[in-house]
């Protein structure tokens, strides 16, 4: 269409008619000058606590690249602390960035940022209970993050300017720092398993990097000069080139976790899988070959949550499994919203256990389920190994 920004696909076919996978993005083309938006020219992304490995953060996707401006997209997490009213020991954390979702936190510019401290609280926030973040863009790229804690019913809101760099010198030193003992970890690892190529990379960064450590001591919280912007530019350059240097081994880690998750689907489908669960699963098989040569370790997650998601389906319908969420429940039963459905709800589901009705009790479960807390649900999708 003339005068508007044109998005197009690239899709490719096998000669069965399969379709491959690649990792070729939507490809936008400007036809003409009368469009209502640019397109973002990189990801936009939270930084979040990494479940599977704590103490990390990993980024989520919020708006991908060639996202059309305005655009607003909001999300929702539980919080993986308590923070008292009054209190600065726990600190909550937005931090919205600029780069590929596919990367290491550190590696990505830092568009905006708010710090909600127990001193900004009316009152407190449990650990488990959700924060609902609002990120919104205008076709100037001025970027709006809202906060909303729904235990406290407050919300903290800022606009950035995209003209303006934004770098708390706190951030800047706490990201220096665990870059810094992440380096030394993948140094650590690769010379045990003795990637000797990959320790020799990593060693020849570790000068660089104890020379920003040194530079970022020497930082004061009152510094106004350009030296914080230098050394997170010096950061980020260095991310990128530990991103790189250890590819390999999350490719490999990715690889790893996809394997062991098809056996166990394998397993469960000889079981008690359904035609359609078996078709689903051959069909993401049939294109290993295809999504392994992305060398892209999202794309193997992606396929990955795919075959948990069957798991997940077949799971849900085994008596084992469901007695098993049942009884999980019964000790969860205090945090739930609504007690006297809760214990309505526990009554069924025990004359549905007795009876063997399992399909009662499936329902019964995902009843519970939801009278939990989001944050409290997001946790058990973790225990319990997929998602609900």
């Amino acid at each position: 269409m003339e005068n508007a920004f044109n998005f197009f696909a690239l899709t490719i076919y096998d000669s069965q008619n399969n379709v491959i996978e690649t990792d070729i993005e939507t490809i936008g083309i400007n036809s003409g000058f009368g469009i209502s938006g640019q397109p973002l020219p990189e990801d936009i992304c939270l930084e979040v606590d990494d479940y599977d490995n704590p103490g990390e953060t990993r980024l989520a996707l919020v708006f991908q690249r060639n996202t059309v401006l305005p655009t607003k997209r909001t999300l929702t997490f539980p919080l993986n602390k308590t923070v008292l009213k009054g209190s600065t020991d726990e600190i909550i954390r937005v931090n919205v960035l600029q780069g590929s979702h596919d990367s290491l936190p550190e590696s990505n510019k830092i568009l905006g940022y708010i710090l909600i401290t127990g001193k900004n609280l009316t009152r407190d926030v449990s650990k488990g209970s959700d924060i609902e973040i609002t990120v919104s863009l205008s076709e100037s790229q001025d970027l709006t993050v809202s906060a909303y804690l729904n235990m406290a019913d407050q919300e903290f809101k800022e606009t950035f300017n995209p003209k303006e760099r934004h770098t708390p010198i706190e951030l800047l030193k706490e990201q220096v720092e665990d870059l810094s003992e992440k380096l030394e970890e993948e140094i650590e690892q690769a010379a045990e398993r003795e990637e000797f190529e990959t320790a020799s990379a990593l060693n020849k960064l570790s000068r660089e990097m104890k020379e920003i450590v040194e530079e970022t001591k020497s930082l004061t919280i009152d510094d106004v000069t350009d030296k914080k912007y230098q050394i997170e530019d010096k950061k980020r350059k260095l991310a990128q080139e530990i991103d790189n240097a250890t590819k390999d081994k999350r490719i490999s880690k990715a690889k790893e976790d996809y394997f062991e998750i098809k056996t166990e689907c394998e397993k469960l489908l000889n079981e008690n899988g359904n035609d359609y669960e078996r078709k689903s699963f051959y069909n993401i098989i049939s294109q290993e070959k295809a999504f392994f040569a992305t060398r892209s370790p999202i794309k193997i997650q992606e396929k990955t949550d795919e075959i948990y998601n069957i798991i997940g389906t077949i799971r849900w319908r085994t008596p084992s499994f469901l007695l098993g969420i049942f009884a999980w429940l019964l000790k969860e039963q205090p945090k739930m919203n609504d007690q006297v459905q809760a214990k309505s709800l526990i009554e069924a589901g025990n004359f549905a256990s007795n009876g063997k009705n399992w399909e009662r009790l499936r329902e019964v479960n995902f009843g519970l389920m939801d009278l939990l807390p989001r944050g409290a649900k997001e946790e058990a999708t973790y225990k319990i190994g997929f998602g609900l």
